[in-house]
């Protein structure tokens, strides 16, 4: 990796950063490009994300999905929901965000990295941006992400930088991986989603639902006669039974925890109800209380099915319902201006797949497969990193005794 050489004051501002997240602010010009390092939400980043948004993206093969019919926004960078100022405002994480001017004064790259501190060590963090999004091109992209792990190399509590690219088909992740390479990082075994199926919405709903299946069809349409609504939920009332459905499900399957953003998520789909929707199952003339749910955010063309969760309830398993709340999440998806829906990844299946049965049900709707992320990682503090995996060895064998 080609040094980049930050100057010295920009290096004290770095020094003098916090690790326990006190607000800091640093603005340099480096290697004529404008560059604003910083854990303020504010203003002036939404700005700066909205002025990106309009910059053209340089031709190049990254800009090009699997069968050319998917880009990003046209003529637009696509920065992913879960790197938008939007939702970051409404999260209690800890992030920083890395905004470039190119040296023509245009917006060139935006990242925003996540930052979790094991409770047993919080004075160490590993850094992760999620769905990072394009730069304007490749170039830039190349400049943001050296300059991404120089300035995170920098801050003194940050033992690892991990990049989850959203990017759409085989050579655009390939091309991310290239750039990836270059500024310092390498292939890392995913944490996130990398696979899943694409369901296309520009055919009408009734076109689209006479493409399935007869008995897919008869599912969909079995909402009519079920006990059960469907209403969209943005009221915060609703987050422990929404959590309550998640960690059900998650428990059938074999995991033990839910981290769903529900403050974001509820409060994003209030405020932009184009770009999140969290849809909620209530039994018609009972309780206002959710027994499932589905929750999808958009980001441009590209609607992601992003999370689901139902209660142990017999009259419930007796209904399709997770056929009813998909389908409307489809029609809010095409309404609000995606021509795709990404079902929220795929697993391969087998006897030893504990989620075999929720890929089996998305294949109900599509076959369409589609590579849509890849994760490098970059190891900032190597013996803080053996100190983190020694100290995480000790307390699952602690937890595995009797």
């Amino acid at each position: 990796m080609r040094h980049m050489d930050l100057g010295p004051l920009f290096r004290r501002l770095l020094a003098g950063m916090s690790a326990a997240g006190a607000p800091f602010d640093v603005r340099a010009c480096v290697e004529g490009h404008n560059i604003r390092f910083t854990n303020a939400l504010d203003d002036e980043a939404e700005r700066f994300e909205h002025e990106l948004l309009q910059q053209p993206i340089v031709p190049c093969n990254d800009t090009v999905g699997h069968d050319g019919s998917l880009t990003s926004e046209t003529g637009c960078v696509a920065l992913h929901v879960r790197q938008r100022i939007a939702w970051l405002r409404h999260s209690d994480a800890e992030v920083r965000l890395l905004q470039v001017r190119s040296s023509d004064r245009h917006p060139s790259m935006q990242a925003a990295i996540v930052v979790d501190r094991p409770r047993w060590s919080p004075w160490l963090g590993e850094a992760v941006a999620p769905r990072l999004g394009h730069a304007v091109s490749g170039l830039e992209e190349l400049y943001g992400l050296r300059l991404l792990r120089t300035l995170c190399g920098a801050s003194c509590d940050l033992v690892t930088l991990r990049l989850q690219a959203g990017r759409l088909g085989v050579h655009a992740l390939c091309d991310f991986e290239q750039r990836a390479r270059r500024a310092g990082f390498v292939l890392a075994e995913p944490e996130g989603v990398t696979r899943t199926l694409l369901l296309d919405l520009r055919a009408s709903s009734g076109d689209l639902l006479a493409s399935l299946s007869a008995k897919t069809r008869r599912k969909v349409r079995a909402r009519e006669s079920s006990p059960f609504e469907i209403r969209p939920i943005t009221d915060t009332v609703h987050i422990e039974a929404l959590k309550a459905a998640a960690l059900a499900s998650i428990r059938r399957t074999g995991g033990t925890n839910s981290r769903a953003p529900w403050g974001p998520l509820l409060a994003l789909a209030r405020d932009e109800p184009t770009r999140a929707r969290v849809l909620a199952l209530f039994r018609r003339g009972g309780q206002d209380v959710p027994l499932a749910f589905a929750a999808a955010v958009r980001h441009g063309a590209l609607a992601e099915y992003m999370s689901a969760g139902s209660i142990d309830d017999a009259e419930l398993r007796a209904q399709p319902f997770n056929y009813f709340l998909l389908w409307e999440l489809a029609d809010w998806a095409r309404a609000s201006g995606a021509t795709h829906l990404d079902l929220g990844g795929l697993t391969e299946g087998g006897p030893e797949d504990a989620l075999a049965g929720i890929s089996t049900f998305k294949r109900h709707f599509t076959c369409a497969e589609a590579e849509v992320g890849r994760e490098m990682i970059a190891v900032l503090r190597p013996g803080a990193q053996l100190l983190l995996d020694g100290m995480r060895r000790i307390r699952a064998h602690a937890e595995a005794r009797p």
